[in-house]
This record gives structure tokens, C-alpha cells and sequence, in this order.
């Protein structure tokens, strides 16, 4: 059974690139097929699956001595090709909504940006002898207050608000990408870890891309 680093490539890498022509896949058919107040409702399910997780992952840390993962928590893989496929379906309105104020040119560069940073951060991550795991904490009160501050700014309306949070997002989410594959290169990170990297590597990517989008949204729209 194979462990630590190689893993990243021969197990990981791929079921992350599945999962993600999943979500497109779902993204396209919810643009074909599902009206987008239905889609939007669908959305409720990632989001509580979401919400379950982080409930399971708090209170994960009592037990992860008595046999849950190292890396985190167990997650079967069906889940979480299920949770990026309605994904994918959920955001279609909000693709179709750059498409049209943006144009579907846009929206591909923002994807390109998107993968070139994704790309840049995995191979410098996974090449370098650096440990990025102790940035864990810094980055979950960083997002749990950009999350707060989205919320308050929901009230506020403010613009300004809304594309600092969208430049933080990226730097947070950048961020995991350097503190998450530091952590599948430990010598413990398993087969049974894989699931729960590639959620989370999902997780990173998507909220990159519908952070750029967000940005360049902001300064187009100004035009």
C-alpha cells in the first residue's frame, strides 16, 4: 500500500481532475436541463453536506486517536464526486451571470488564471522541501472572518467590501493550496486520506476561480 508523497500523483491528481470534469459536467447539464431556481435550490445540499463536514471535523479532534484519519476525516469517494456534481450544477446561474455581463471569453481566461495558479502553487508545493502545514490556523480565522465580514456586508451592500474579500479569498484559498499538499507529502497521509485531499483540493480550486471571476466581474462592470 502506498503512502505519503506518491500518492499525490498516482491517486490524488487524478480523482481531482475527475471530479472536477464532474462539476462542469454538472454545470453544463444544469444549464441545459434544470431551470435555475430549481438549481439554486439544489445548491442547499452541498451546502449542508458542507456544513455536516465541518461539524464532523471539529468535533474529529477527541477522536482522531482512536482511528480516524491523520489527515483529517474518512470520506467515501462517491461523496465527494457527488458534492462537486451538484456543485457544478448549483453555480450555473452565477456562470451564466459572468457569461453575460462579463462575456464567455472572460470567464475562460478566468478559468485559465485560475488553473496556471493552481498549477504554479501544486508543483512548487510538491517540489519544494518547505512545510507549509503550520499556516492551518492562520488560514481558518482568516477565512471564518472574511465569512463573518461577507455576511455583515450582505447588510452593507458595500463594493469595496466585496472585492477585498474577493482578493483575501484568493490569497486564502492560495494559501491552503501551499498548506494542504504540504500535508499529503507526510509520511502518514494514506489511501484512506485520498477522498478528503481531493475534496479539499476541489474546494480550493473552485473558490479561486469564482474569486477571480468576482474581481475581474468588479472592474469590467466599472468600464
Amino acid at each position: 500500500m502506498q503512502s505519503g508523497k506518491s500518492l499525490v500523483t498516482t491517486h490524488v491528481l487524478p480523482r481531482f481532475f475527475s471530479a472536477l470534469l464532474l462539476s462542469f459536467l454538472g454545470t453544463l447539464f444544469g444549464g441545459m436541463f434544470i431551470p435555475e431556481t430549481a438549481a439554486l435550490a439544489l445548491g442547499v445540499v452541498p451546502l449542508m453536506i458542507l456544513l455536516l463536514l465541518l461539524i464532523k471535523s471539529i468535533s474529529a479532534g477527541s477522536k482522531r486517536k482512536k482511528g480516524l484519519s491523520t489527515y483529517g476525516l474518512r470520506l467515501p469517494m462517491w461523496l465527494v464526486y457527488v458534492f462537486t456534481l451538484l456543485f457544478g450544477i448549483s453555480i450555473y446561474p452565477l456562470i451564466d451571470f459572468y457569461v453575460d455581463t462579463m462575456g464567455m471569453a472572460l470567464v475562460v481566461a478566468a478559468f485559465g488564471i485560475t488553473s496556471a495558479l493552481f498549477g504554479g502553487l501544486f508543483i512548487y508545493t510538491y517540489m519544494s522541501r518547505k512545510d507549509f502545514s503550520f499556516l492551518g490556523g492562520l488560514l481558518f480565522f482568516t477565512l471564518l472572518a472574511s465569512i463573518l465580514l461577507g455576511i455583515a456586508n450582505l447588510f452593507i451592500g458595500s463594493d469595496l467590501v466585496d472585492l477585498g474579500l474577493s482578493f483575501v479569498g484568493i490569497l486564502v484559498f492560495s494559501g491552503y493550496m501551499l498548506y494542504d499538499i504540504s500535508r499529503m507529502k507526510q509520511a502518514d497521509f494514506s489511501e484512506s486520506d485520498v477522498p478528503a485531499a481531493v475534496f479539499d483540493l476541489y474546494l480550493n480550486f473552485i473558490n479561486i476561480f469564482l474569486d477571480i471571476l468576482r474581481v475581474m466581474n468588479f472592474f469590467t462592470s466599472k468600464d
